[in-house]
């Protein structure tokens, strides 16, 4: 049974969970068919998530995740009976995952491991194996500290306290930083660089690798960090990318047209033209490379991809009409 901030009642039950008034008014209910029993273990401070554990038809453990309206936002099946628990913030969820595969469990360690997801179910990490005391109808809840720097779990007659302020301070610039990232790029500033250092960010977190991913943290936040307030602000290293890219497709269109021109002229053999058809790939790719990074919606990056297509095709068509013009005036001669 989990009590919110507004004095709300939230419980579980026989296929479903209910949340309550202050005065036992039923407020919502989330009846499923699907569920044997379901359990709340945990809620945010601000009410926003829920996570429960649930049995479901067959005695199929899981972990649930809704939000405020009852709405299942993710699930995934677990190994055992376990209490799991969000971080007061809703920065991170907390599954410890028991390995109940050993035999025989009584008075042996087992392996404990502890899986950190977001709201959204992505694994943020995984920690390495600890071990703790089982007997068998023993089972793990856990509990958050209010500033989630600590956590805490029991396990039958004993008890373990986890620090984890390292960890919840990574968490929290990932998402400052994932949220700044996001913000720009709604303002038309590609940032692809910064995004794949977060994204390598993540996998060293994964991986437990917490120094690795500082550092990635760092390259990231310092790739944007120059990045003003204004929508036409573009990362310094950004800017100096798209204007050597917009250079290179003035030059590579003027170096297809000029060896056309001087193929036709006899000035060149006509083996020289597929350097010229190089140059044109290279001027599409160019154009193609500046679009993307100033964030062109879709639509007008096939509008001038068809235009550098009649870039290409434009030297010919008008080489073909002069000479179809000159053999017309020959024959009136």
């Amino acid at each position: 049974m989990l009590l919110t901030n507004d004095g709300h009642v939230i419980t579980g039950g026989k296929e479903g969970i209910y949340v309550f008034d202050n005065e036992g008014n039923l407020v919502w209910s989330n009846n499923s068919k699907e569920y044997e029993i379901i359990v709340p273990t945990s809620i945010t401070s601000d009410g926003e998530y829920i996570v429960a554990f649930a049995m479901l038809r067959g005695y199929i453990p899981y972990i649930c995740i809704f939000d405020k309206k009852g709405d299942l936002l993710w699930k995934e099946e677990c190994a055992s009976l376990i209490f799991p628990a969000i971080a007061p913030n809703g920065a991170y969820i907390v599954v410890p995952n028991f390995n109940l595969n050993q035999k025989p469990l009584n008075d042996y360690p087992i392996e404990v491991r502890f899986s950190f997801y977001d709201t959204h179910g992505n694994l943020i990490l995984r920690t390495p194996v600890v071990y703790v005391n089982w007997e068998r109808e023993a089972f793990g809840s856990v509990s958050i500290s209010p500033d989630g720097e600590h956590i805490a779990m029991g396990c039958h007659n004993k008890k373990y306290l986890f620090n984890a302020k390292k960890l919840v301070d990574i968490i929290n610039q990932m998402n400052s930083i994932e949220s700044q990232i996001n913000q720009y790029e709604l303002k038309g500033v590609n940032l692809e660089i910064a995004k794949d250092y977060l994204n390598r960010a993540k996998t060293e977190l994964r991986n437990g690798n917490y120094d690795k991913a500082l550092e990635y943290l760092q390259k990231s936040f310092s790739n944007f960090s120059n990045c003003g307030p204004s929508v036409n602000i573009l990362c310094v290293s950004v800017f100096f990318t798209i204007f050597l890219s917009s250079s290179a497709v003035l030059l590579f269109g003027l170096f297809y047209v000029a060896i056309y021109t001087l193929i036709k002229m006899g000035y060149l053999k006509s083996i020289f033209m597929p350097f010229g058809y190089i140059f044109w790939g290279l001027q599409t790719y160019c154009l193609y490379y500046v679009m993307n990074a100033l964030g062109s919606d879709p639509y007008t990056i096939k509008v001038l991809m068809i235009a550098m297509f009649g870039y290409l095709v434009l030297p010919h068509l008008w080489y073909y009409l002069n000479q179809r013009a000159d053999e017309r005036y020959e024959q009136d001669d």
